[in-house]
């Protein structure tokens, strides 16, 4: 069963002060580290499995978090792969950041990475509400490095199958409803 997992590349994330890195390469079990489990999870909570961020099973959506400061800029970079589809097809995605948000993924700002699965041709990077349609096909695993602004302006770029796609976004009139950043995985399609 293809799970969606954060992996391979550490996520980390600069603001000041501290700056932090969690490459969720640690013994299976809870997140731990000084994440939290966001409020409204349904079917599980994220977990680590070998070694990565990874779903409990299939038919669900979770996220973690932990306050940042967003009063300078903060880069995120993280290796995301995919998930099952309806029926086990492969290259689902359904994977989200968000930041200056509260435990609950209300409010911030936001990058969120989405592809329907292989039958689809409908890879996305959706910045604060804003698609873009990315210039290849997610595959198996992306890669993504992007840069928040205390203003909401993000800049960034996702790279996966020998190709890169950059996007960006204006400041955002977003509204922060708190210091959290937010990562969510939606579960594999257990149909």
């Amino acid at each position: 069963l293809g799970r969606p997992t954060a992996r391979s590349e550490p996520l980390w994330a600069r603001s000041c002060p501290p700056p932090f890195t969690d490459g969720f390469n640690r013994p299976d079990g809870p997140v731990g580290n000084g994440w939290s489990n966001s409020t409204g999870n349904v079917n599980g909570d994220l977990l680590i499995r070998n070694g990565t961020l990874s779903t409990p099973g299939p038919d669900g959506g979770a996220g973690i978090y932990r306050p940042i400061d967003l009063s300078v800029p903060v880069t995120v970079s993280a290796t995301l792969t995919h998930g099952n589809g309806f029926g086990g097809l492969l290259n689902r995605y359904s994977a989200g950041f968000r930041l200056g948000s509260n435990a609950s993924g209300g409010g911030g700002y936001s990058v969120s990475f989405a592809r329907g699965d292989e039958n689809f041709m409908d890879s996305r990077v959706v910045v604060n509400g804003i698609q873009f349609f990315s210039t290849f096909q997610f595959g198996a695993s992306i890669t993504t490095r992007f840069t928040v602004s205390p203003d909401g302006n993000i800049t960034g770029s996702v790279s996966g199958s020998g190709s890169t796609f950059n996007f960006s976004s204006g400041p955002s009139g977003g509204v922060l409803l708190g210091s959290k950043l937010i990562i969510s995985l939606a579960f594999p399609d257990g149909r």
